[in-house]
């Protein structure tokens, strides 16, 4: 679909877990997947209000499992 000689959407790879436990801190749903980020030595997930919350690596890793890339079509200029 195209406006203006534009594309409306884009094909992007965006990285997803899945809750396992809750962490310390955020607003997360055992067994939804969530959107995230790598940053040195911390995970930045996206939580259910929307809000990006920097979890340490080790917190991450002991409330989240990693599903890897998965591609979504998604308006252009939309974040995953």
């Amino acid at each position: 679909m195209r406006y203006d000689g534009k594309p409306l959407f884009e094909c992007v790879q965006c990285l997803m877990c899945i809750c396992r436990q809750l962490p310390p801190y955020g607003h997360f749903t055992v067994g939804l997947d969530y959107v995230f980020d790598y940053i040195i030595d911390a995970r930045k997930v996206k939580d259910d209000l929307g809000e990006t919350i920097t979890l340490p690596e080790a917190v991450f890793l002991s409330c989240f499992e990693n599903l890897g890339e998965r591609s979504e079509e998604r308006r252009v200029g939309k974040e995953c």
